[in-house]
């Protein structure tokens, strides 16, 4: 079953994320193609914003049943006492790279973010209904959005909302160790399980840099209401250009370094609270780390809508598959395959 996995390996950890690109890239080295059809937005009197139509650029058979599904998400989640409400979001419809050449002996390259609005309606909507059978396929009989339009995993420009998540690996420089959280369960994906300090999905309107959305901007921002951390644009490394292999969704994860004190980052003041059960220090170092990355799930993780298979019983770690990716690619930087590698085996 895990010999051709559609995922991230690590050693016997089968992860399910799809990493397309990976490389460290500042703040400048990220070029945004943002683009919209001014069809796809309308004009909401009260918030005075030009608002996404959840409902653009769908295929009909979708987007009919758009507002059923949403409901029915809301009830689950008002029952369950979980956060549940729509967003201005944005779309992961493709990467490219810029090669530019410096001089006649190398070549840099920036990763060009190919970004269209969506919304988080259209994404329960989609990828978090890849796998229920709502639509009518080409033989009369009841299909899934998966099944009719043959979405593939390595091809990000589809009928799917896409929904770009952005998250940071939180390194505290003077104490050199690593802050990360146990999620609540008032989080509508993934519950109780391990993620990295500061995460989020990447707003349209909030995470804009001269009125283009921006993935550092996104951390800056989440830094500040999840951790207490204030910290500058050019603070963020993005790392990987990828896609959660469950519902297939974006991700652009990296690492912040911040000079405030673990204990510092504890007692911050943070405006969003509800999405953290509990915060976790260790030493950043390979055997600390590695103990909590190589925890793996008992069961599928709670509201896991599609993809189940993605995830692996005894294999997959007990984290956000894109954050724990994140925190082994940041060891590998400071540490060195070989190494991380050697202390995986001692565990």
């Amino acid at each position: 079953m895990t010999e051709n996995y559609l995922g991230y390996t690590f050693g016997d950890l089968r992860i399910p994320c799809i990493v397309f690109q990976s490389d460290k890239y500042d703040f400048e080295d990220v070029i945004i193609d943002y683009r919209f059809d001014p069809k796809s937005m309308k004009w909401d009197e009260d918030k005075k914003e030009w608002m996404y139509k959840p409902e653009f650029g769908l295929p009909e058979d979708i987007s009919v049943n758009l507002k059923a599904l949403v409901k029915k998400r809301k009830d689950e989640a008002d029952e369950k006492g979980r956060v549940f409400f729509d967003g201005q979001l944005v779309k992961l419809a493709g990467y490219s790279m810029l090669v530019r050449k410096e001089d006649t002996l190398s070549e840099d390259e920036k990763p060009v973010l190919k970004i269209t609005p969506s919304s988080w309606f259209a994404y329960q909507a989609t990828n978090r209904s890849l796998d229920e059978k709502m639509l009518i396929g080409h033989d009369g009989k009841p299909t899934t959005i998966r099944e009719k339009y043959g979405i593939d995993p390595l091809i990000l420009d589809d009928v799917l909302a896409n929904v770009i998540g952005v998250s940071a690996v939180v390194i505290s420089e003077p104490d050199h160790a690593m802050y990360f959280v146990r999620r609540s369960g008032t989080n509508d994906q993934y519950p109780y399980l391990y993620g990295v300090g500061v995460a989020g999905f990447m707003n349209r309107l909030r995470d804009s840099v001269a009125g283009v959305p921006n993935p550092s901007k996104t951390i800056q921002n989440e830094a500040e209401q999840e951790a207490g951390i204030k910290c500058s644009l050019n603070d963020f490394t993005l790392s990987s250009i990828a896609r959660a292999r469950d519902d297939l969704h974006g991700e652009l994860f990296g690492m912040i370094r911040t000079p405030m004190t673990i204990q510092e980052i504890l007692s911050a003041p943070k405006t969003r609270k509800y999405e953290a059960l509990e915060p976790i220090t260790v030493p950043f170092e390979p055997k600390p780390v590695l103990k909590y990355v190589t925890k793996t799930i008992e069961k599928i993780p709670d509201r896991i809508p599609a993809g189940r298979d993605a995830w692996i019983i005894g294999r997959s770690p007990e984290w956000v598959p894109a954050h724990v990716v994140a925190t082994i690619q940041a060891l590998e930087d400071e540490y060195g395959h070989e190494k991380i590698m050697r202390e995986m085996e001692n565990l």
